[in-house]
């Protein structure tokens, strides 16, 4: 399997499209929280109550024993949309995965393979696939905004080497290297 797959990677690069979540961000130098290490360090500061952190955890995640559908338990979407209404309109708590500047291999694999013609589409709020692609001296077009994401779903061929960063994002990295405040 390993080989067929390899192999297609090989031949048809701009077949592919890849979804990078918060896990390719996790290993070394990056580095950065995922998900659940986020939430449950939130918690944490939320709390002192054993009984109220265990409410919450049991709510946040669906490995708990029953708990499959999505009705189950809080997605990190709908935690960040609480924080959102409730203490940081601008969710400056998330401005944490923007002072990573040091991307893994992970971020330089998907860089090499939007050289190739993949599209990248990306939930992580940091910028270490913007700054893979800009040591690697790669020019990509980042797409982050609900009217670039459209433009996008109209007209693909018009982006080259597309990065859709689908959450938006803080501290944006143009192909330039230039830095600016996020979606």
């Amino acid at each position: 399997m390993s080989n067929n797959m390899d192999g297609f990677i090989k031949e048809h690069p701009t077949q592919l499209a890849y979804l990078a979540g918060a896990g390719i961000s996790v290993a070394p130098p990056a580095a950065l929280p995922g998900a659940a290490q986020f939430i449950t360090a939130l918690t944490e500061k939320i709390t002192d109550d054993p009984t109220l952190k265990a409410a919450i955890t049991d709510r946040l995640f669906i490995e708990t024993v029953g708990k499959r559908f999505e009705g189950d338990f809080l997605r990190f979407e709908g935690v960040l949309s609480c924080i959102r209404l409730t203490i940081d309109p601008e969710l400056e708590l998330l401005r944490l995965y923007s002072s990573c500047t040091s991307p893994n291999a992970y971020h330089f694999f998907l860089a090499r393979q939007l050289e190739q013609g993949a599209i990248l589409l990306t939930t992580n709020f940091d910028n270490l696939l913007e700054r893979a692609c800009h040591a690697l001296g790669i020019h990509y077009t980042l797409l982050a905004t609900d009217e670039e994401l459209t433009a996008f779903g109209k007209n693909p061929d018009a982006f080259q080497h597309p990065i859709l960063k689908l959450h938006g994002g803080y501290d944006l990295m143009n192909s330039d290297g230039t830095i600016w405040q996020g979606a």
